[in-house]
């Protein structure tokens, strides 16, 4: 990145060329946007520039009114409410934030709710294999590695 003038930065792209981000124009871009928690941004988040959004967001591009458009949403399939999460995972989520039994760090070898209904699914399928004393499991393995 390329610091030019007071409001301008240049960013190189691919050998040669700069960008010319106008960054008043990125800023107002920001404040229009609301915040939907009342959590406050860390210094460090304020402090941080996106040259990738500063590039597109700056981009003034009209619409062909008669081609449909096609969303890159870079990787995030839920940005535009294409996989909505289930009401009844929301609502177990919040029970579980309500409880308040589930602060801090779960144990290396998960919760014992969490390994009891591993168990029970087991028995449906291997019922001499399923008993909860066997059973560990270890953050980030997959259900083919719990037994």
């Amino acid at each position: 990145i390329i610091k030019m003038e007071h409001e301008s930065y240049g960013i190189q792209v691919n050998g040669n060329s700069v960008h010319h981000v106008n960054m008043s124009l990125y800023q107002a871009k920001m404040k229009i946007r609301k915040p939907k928690w009342n959590i406050k941004a860390s210094e460090m988040s304020r402090k941080t520039f996106n040259p990738i959004r500063a590039i597109v967001d700056s981009m003034n591009v009209e619409p062909n009114p008669s081609k449909n458009m096609i969303a890159l949403s870079i990787g995030d399939p839920t940005i535009f409410g294409n996989l909505p999460t289930d009401d009844s995972v929301l609502q177990a989520m919040k029970e579980a934030i309500d409880s308040k039994r589930f602060n801090g760090y779960a144990p290396a070898i998960a919760h014992s709710l969490t390994l009891s209904s591993c168990c029970n699914n087991l028995m449906k399928v291997r019922p001499k294999k399923a008993k909860i004393e066997r059973f560990y499991h270890p953050r980030g393995c997959t259900r083919n590695d719990v037994v």
